[in-house]
């Protein structure tokens, strides 16, 4: 057995908060390449001083990759919203993926950019990261001014930087979000153990309006590229329910519904709908535990948003699904099982 399988073999009943995971990874698995003498001895003390001091910490995370970093809980009006339970669950799936923030960073006008997770699947992949400058104040009205992943046999996809949550004077905290819902839809990100990079473009000050924009507001101009190994999950579920339904009148055909835990995306055809018509496909997901999640026409009071691209309606989840526990799809009254 390897030497980080040890470790992780003994903190499988270890009860421990995200943070005190990433310090105890720091200070054994990370540092494994340092060959210095009595370091195996020096991590299995470490461990083991953990497992007597902290048994009943918040959250039982069982190996070093499934922890959440709880900093991601910093930023506010994130894309998606996961509780602790949540965010165990997806990382031992293969969905969240937890960096080594000394190594994937870039440097550029004394601004330091690193990758601290993602969280990801066919469909979409939201990137945290987090700011650090060596002399200029940072506040929450800063953003990158865009960004974008070349990933390896995919190519580029252009992302929307979230504006900067600000942790002391001179670090912050910031989202990433990108997703293949639009102009590739019918392709997949399929990331594990691809080459990524993540390109950002020019730290600026936001204002609510383009014309406060100034020239010199520019906290950092120049790019920020960071490379890694991609890890994901490309697990989803699909029906075909060729069902039609009645859309303002006229017959609209549901043909097929993708779900992933970040995503729902729905083919249709309506040879009646109109030029910029907005289209509303009823729906809910109901969970086996009885939980439902329903579209309404508005918007409101629900985990799904998205637009319509052509033929297809594309949707955003902004809490995290777990696509093995959906019993069945409720599609206008008519229910489908999900396998």
């Amino acid at each position: 057995m390897s030497f980080r399988k040890d470790v992780d073999e003994m903190m499988k009943n270890v009860q421990v908060d995200y943070e005190m995971t990433n310090n105890i990874m720091n200070n054994t698995v990370r540092n494994s390449g340092k060959k210095y003498r009595g370091f195996r001895k020096k991590a299995i003390v470490v461990v083991t001083l953990a497992t007597l001091c902290i048994g009943t910490m918040a959250v039982g995370v069982s190996g070093f990759s499934g922890a959440w970093n709880n900093i991601v809980q910093l930023i506010q009006h994130k894309g998606i919203e996961m509780d602790e339970a949540q965010a165990v669950n997806f990382s031992k799936k293969g969905y969240i993926d937890v960096a080594d923030a000394d190594k994937v960073t870039a440097t550029n006008n004394g601004i330091k950019v690193s990758l601290i997770q993602t969280i990801s699947d066919k469909k979409a992949i939201y990137l945290y990261l987090k700011v650090k400058s060596e002399d200029k104040k940072l506040n929450n009205g800063m953003s990158f001014v865009w960004a974008k992943i070349n990933i390896k046999g995919f190519g580029n996809i252009d992302g929307v930087a979230g504006d900067l949550n600000v942790t002391s004077d001179y670090e912050g905290v910031f989202e990433v979000r990108m997703d293949v819902l639009s102009e590739y839809k019918e392709k997949n990100l399929d990331i594990d153990g691809k080459d990524i990079e993540l390109t950002l473009n020019c730290l600026r000050q936001v204002y609510k309006t383009s014309a406060d924009y100034k020239v010199n507001d520019d906290i950092a101009q120049g790019e920020w590229k960071i490379n890694w190994k991609g890890k994901s999950n490309n697990s989803s579920k699909v029906i075909k329910p060729n069902q039609t339904i009645i859309h303002h009148k006229n017959k609209l055909t549901v043909i097929k519904m993708e779900i992933t835990p970040l995503t729902v995306t729905i083919d249709f055809d309506y040879p009646a709908r109109k030029e910029y018509e907005e289209i509303y496909i009823p729906f809910t997901v109901v969970m086996k535990d009885g939980t439902k999640y329903k579209t309404t026409e508005r918007g409101f009071n629900t985990i799904f948003y998205g637009d319509v691209m052509g033929k297809n309606l594309a949707m955003n989840i902004s809490k995290p699904l777990d696509i093995d526990e959906i019993d069945y799809v409720d599609i206008a009254g008519q229910q489908y099982k999900v396998q």
